[in-house]
């Protein structure tokens, strides 16, 4: 307070500009996780309403009166999801074309790939036991890949010349290298979950909205795919919103590997429902495969 002044009103959002204001003043805004702090939460659905648009308005404001300090997180924005819809088509693609209890195992690799990054780039430690449990991605992804009356080298070749394959690693990388730049935007750069969320959304709109112009049948294929299951796009949209926003959340307070492990234990739910829903050859060994890879991004977590 006797550097940069005590708190000012701030459009009803004085931690956020005072998180800003240290930030002007290159001071370093840290997590403590053994904190006891107190807060209200409304108690109803018009005070949550309330709350939310007061402090929607008041980011917005606090945003156009940091304006300096907020182009930089927004440009790092704006590239992350950039590269996060050529991931997310590229994921798409594999998934079109390989079984679903293949593809969504390889991207449990992701934890692996990011704890080791997280560890280069960012200073997370990481320990004997994490080296362990990337070990296990290694495993687990080579046993999914093996098939019946081949031999071990099998997965090697298929990691070779298999275009799908390719794709969801490339994918992968990408995710990895994101969701560093997420753990600097929002511990860092201090950006509110919420925030990143609406502006996030807001980039991929106008990425998405490119692509298809550029590559499909642009906004007719839109009216199309809302004509033909808009009600399906509504829900996968609203869920993935939500696992999106629980993901932004954690990511500001945890770890980048510990977040994503959690996250990627899904591979295993989609792997058995995927799999019989399908009728895919092979379930039980993908299981066992998908298991050991789960049980590395625990090891991960630790």
């Amino acid at each position: 307070f006797g550097i940069i002044g005590k708190f000012r009103k701030a459009h009803n959002t004085e931690d956020q500009e005072f998180a800003f204001r240290m930030q002007k003043h290159h001071m370093t805004i840290e997590h403590s996780v053994n904190s006891f702090v107190y807060t209200s939460s409304p108690d109803t659905v018009k005070k949550l309403y309330k709350q939310r648009v007061r402090w929607t308005y008041g980011f917005i404001q606090n945003t156009i009166d940091y304006r300096a300090l907020s182009l930089a997180p927004l440009a790092i924005l704006f590239v992350t999801t950039a590269l996060g819809a050529v991931a997310f088509l590229f994921v798409a693609k594999a998934i079109r074309h390989m079984d679903v209890s293949d593809s969504s195992p390889l991207l449990v690799l992701g934890p692996g790939l990011t704890a080791v990054l997280a560890a280069f780039f960012l200073g997370e430690r990481l320990t004997g036991i994490q080296v362990v449990g990337v070990g296990f991605l290694i495993l687990g992804s080579y046993v999914l890949e093996t098939k019946p009356h081949h031999d071990l080298l099998e997965p090697l070749r298929v990691l070779v010349r298999s275009r799908y394959v390719h794709l969801i690693l490339v994918a992968i990388l990408i995710y990895s290298v994101t969701s560093l730049f997420d753990r600097i935007l929002l511990a860092r750069y201090g950006m509110a979950p919420g925030a990143y969320i609406a502006f996030a959304h807001l980039f991929l709109l106008f990425h998405f909205l490119v692509i298809i112009s550029l590559f499909h049948d642009g906004l007719r294929g839109v009216a199309h795919g809302v004509r033909n299951a808009g009600w399906l796009i509504l829900l996968v949209a609203v869920l993935t919103v939500a696992y999106r926003y629980s993901q932004v959340a954690a990511i500001k307070v945890a770890y980048v590997g510990l977040v994503l492990s959690v996250k990627h234990t899904s591979a295993l739910f989609t792997t058995l429902i995927g799999g019989e829903l399908f009728k895919e050859k092979n379930l039980s060994r993908k299981l066992l495969a998908t298991a050991v890879m789960v049980a590395g991004a625990v090891l991960v977590a630790l």
